[in-house]
């Protein structure tokens, strides 16, 4: 018998906060050992999980003059591919097709490269900026509040907006 113990939930991001918001019982399910098979996944989701990878490992992708386009197409691509072979293998979530007709591909993909040009232009994380001196911009930084029930990580943050 698969039996799906639903776990107490001691912190929560924004994802998993507008998950509960829909629905509280699809949140704990989310979150349960062994309940992969039964939780609908979420292109919306997937695509937020390639766009914060590449801006994760942009700094690292990019040596010198590099080419910041073709490190950004690259690390796209290895993220995209990752998160389509999940769903491939999940039996409910293979119906959502092939990435580029995910709703919001076009729009979430440049996006990210974008960004990743922005943060290798200004010097980003890795490129020696400074994240504490006042007017820099902070990007894809973990934080947490109240005791650390609430965690996430901003797409970027710059004085007086955080942008995820």
């Amino acid at each position: 018998m698969n039996r799906v113990v639903l776990p107490v939930i001691t912190a929560t991001s924004p994802s998993l906060a507008e998950t509960m918001r829909a629905c509280p019982l699809r949140a704990g399910i989310s979150r349960g050992a062994r309940s992969s098979g039964y939780v609908l996944g979420n292109p919306k989701a997937w695509l937020g999980t390639a766009y914060h990878e590449v801006l994760e490992k942009i700094a690292s992708a990019v040596s010198g003059d590099g080419d910041v386009d073709a490190a950004a197409n690259q690390l796209w691509n290895d993220a995209i591919a990752t998160q389509y072979q999940r769903t491939l293998a999940h039996p409910l979530d293979r119906r959502f097709g092939s990435p580029e007709t995910w709703p919001g591909y076009h729009l979430v993909r440049a996006s990210a490269l974008l960004r990743a040009r922005e943060q290798i232009a200004t010097g980003g994380p890795g490129f020696g900026a400074s994240e504490t001196v006042e007017g820099e911009t902070i990007r894809e930084r973990q934080f947490a509040a109240f005791g650390g029930k609430l965690v996430g990580k901003p797409d970027v943050i710059r004085r007086p907006e955080v942008i995820d």
